[in-house]
């Protein structure tokens, strides 16, 4: 007899800015009209972690989204804890 695993899958570490777009039902497209970049630009900073794809945005791109998210969202969001101090990160499973 197997084993069966109940166990839900981890959530994937993804920057908060991924949350934070979810969490307020905003597709890709807005945001990056918003922020003044592309909507795939949007995705791969949203992207978990530890994909390769992933992109840290530049500092311009970070001063935007900080004002667009009054603060919520900072730099160190779109770095792993281990790289920004120790602040946790949200695991987050949804795609926005």
């Amino acid at each position: 007899m197997s084993r069966v695993d109940s166990h839900p899958p981890r959530p994937v570490p993804r920057p908060a800015f991924a949350r934070w777009m979810w969490e307020r039902s905003l597709e890709l497209k807005a945001v990056a009209a918003e922020i003044g970049c592309s909507h795939e630009q949007v995705r791969l900073i949203c992207l978990p972690f530890a994909d390769r794809r992933r992109r840290v945005p530049t500092a311009e791109l970070l001063e935007r989204i900080v004002t667009f998210t009054d603060g919520e969202i900072r730099p160190a969001d779109f770095y792993p804890p281990h790289l920004n101090g120790g602040m946790p990160s949200v695991p987050f499973e949804a795609t926005p």
